[in-house]
């Protein structure tokens, strides 16, 4: 989310002007902690899929050396 000072008022991106209008502050924080929480899950799962192939290719090397 970007937010940019406009002169008096404030211009937010379209995906989020109608998320921030009218949201509470509790509100806005409950989203913003299961976005989060999602993307902190989003990252461990790609960590995940990249640590895998790092892991074959390493048994891999351990298998040809005779």
């Amino acid at each position: 989310m970007w937010v940019k000072d406009v002169g008096n008022g404030v211009r937010t991106n379209n995906a989020t002007a109608a998320a921030v209008a009218g949201e509470s502050m509790a509100a806005r924080r409950a989203r913003l902690e299961a976005e989060n929480a999602r993307l902190r899950a989003d990252k461990a799962k790609v960590e995940t899929e990249c640590d895998i192939p790092r892991k074959a290719a390493k048994y891999f090397v351990g298998e040809t050396n005779w």
